[in-house]
């Protein structure tokens, strides 16, 4: 298994991840978790941002938009055209603020100079060979007071999605990985396995949401016969309302957390 590039799946990616209600959902609820989670964002001073794995960009259009320099970076060529493209129909004077840079994670580095004041990973984690590396990789381009949001899809759903189907086989072979020519990720992640990562790098989530708690198991428990009890409005409602409520948000389809550097224990005298 390598890192996943979508540069064979670019505009199959763009309809299926954002043409739907499931994607416009995710969009809705990690744009506001992410204001909510760094109220920085709507400060005077410009932030220096990383966007690590931008796709098509929404959220570098967002933060350049309100003023802030971005480095909207990711592994695909055709995403970032298409978010060229994007956001100067958007907001085109958020251009000026943004750098695009075309390389893998790991290259980062060799192309950007510096610390950040903040760093999105958004739906990059899971498809990474090696997610910690890839993880530890942009913690140390934090500075001492920097912020990382984190999104990353959740293994805990994928188990219990399995489970709602009655696919039992799956789940002992502990096998969720996606077909390689699709858009299911090849490495849902174990929650409490991310907070160690995180913790061995004296990052702390201070923030914790779930992103689509219930909509992506509607379509295994409802009688597609009747008619929708819901709208898109109301699921979004919903969705807002139990997004940090457990046992919820521990079932949701992403994680997204934001996370700040753990404050220091005092020490103790005699010690």
């Amino acid at each position: 298994m390598s890192d996943r590039n979508f540069d064979d799946l670019a505009e199959r990616f763009e309809r299926k991840l954002y043409g739907n209600l499931r994607g416009q959902l995710r969009l809705q609820l990690v744009t506001e978790g992410l204001l909510s989670d760094c109220p920085r964002i709507g400060e005077s001073r410009p932030l220096r941002v990383l966007d690590a794995g931008c796709g098509l960009g929404q959220m570098a259009g967002l933060l350049a938009s309100r003023g802030h320099e971005v480095i909207a970076c990711d592994v695909s060529e055709k995403l970032l055209e298409r978010a060229r493209v994007r956001i100067a129909e958007d907001a085109p004077d958020a251009l000026q603020r943004i750098r695009f840079v075309c390389c893998p994670l790991q290259e980062i580095s060799t192309q950007v100079a510096g610390q950040f004041d903040l760093i999105l990973f958004h739906a990059v984690l899971e498809w990474l060979e090696s997610p910690r590396a890839g993880l530890q990789s942009l913690i140390h381009r934090l500075r001492p007071d920097g912020e990382l949001s984190l999104l990353f899809y959740n293994r805990h759903a994928i188990v219990f999605k399995n489970l709602l189907r009655g696919d039992f086989r799956r789940i002992d072979r502990q096998d969720f990985r996606g077909d390689s020519g699709s858009l299911t990720p090849t490495n849902p992640l174990v929650p409490d396995e991310v907070d160690q990562w995180l913790q061995a790098e004296q990052l702390e989530a201070v923030s914790r949401r779930g992103i689509r708690t219930f909509y992506d198991y509607m379509n295994q428990v409802m009688d597609t016969s009747k008619p929708a009890l819901s709208s898109p409005a109301e699921v979004l409602r919903m969705e807002r309302q139990l997004s940090e409520k457990e046992p919820y948000r521990s079932l949701a389809r992403y994680l997204l957390w934001h996370c700040r550097r753990a404050p220091a224990h005092p020490t103790l005298k005699g010690e």
